[in-house]
């Protein structure tokens, strides 16, 4: 920061005398790791609902901007395309784009790995009907990001639906 007096007073005194200065602002805004990064997943609902959806940074694009998939089991895996320190995921669900709540996801995992083989499980949600979740973390790496999702919905709906993955440092 500079501060540059260029009168320094009312009068004909050149001195310029600051008491105080402050500066307000906020931290540098975080930036999702998984944004636009290569996502692979379970068969799509369609070919417009591919697991690319969920990591474009959106949720408005209505009904095709998502990850759908309707296999029992489905799953979402992103490369972050390194090792990276992880403070938080953040999942817009199915309402989170305007579909019904009944379609928000309600049972799922979040795991990483820093090899794609050895896995570990800091987030499992059992129960969710929010159409945002977020999910803080400590102490947890890894260059994968997967989603297990063990129960898509509030019904008996058998599709996924996942608008964004959002990956944190």
């Amino acid at each position: 920061m500079r501060l540059t007096v260029t009168t320094p007073t009312q009068t004909t005194d050149g001195a310029t005398r600051i008491y105080e200065l402050e500066a307000y602002g906020s931290a540098t805004a975080p930036v999702n790791l998984a944004l636009n990064r290569p996502a692979t997943g379970s068969t799509p609902c369609a070919a417009t609902e591919g697991p690319e959806k969920a990591v474009n940074g959106s949720t408005s694009g209505g009904n095709p901007d998502k990850f759908c998939s309707g296999v029992a089991g489905a799953w979402l895996q992103v490369d972050l395309g390194a090792t990276r320190a992880i403070s938080r995921f953040e999942l817009a669900h199915a309402q989170a784009g305007g579909e019904p709540a009944d379609y928000n996801t309600r049972a799922f995992t979040i795991q990483v790995s820093a090899d794609g083989s050895t896995w570990s499980t800091p987030v499992t949600v059992t129960g969710n009907t929010a159409a945002n979740t977020t999910h803080p973390v400590s102490g947890v790496s890894g260059r994968y990001v997967r989603l297990n999702v063990t129960t898509p919905t509030q019904t008996a709906d058998t599709a996924t639906r996942i608008y964004e993955l959002r990956v944190f440092g």
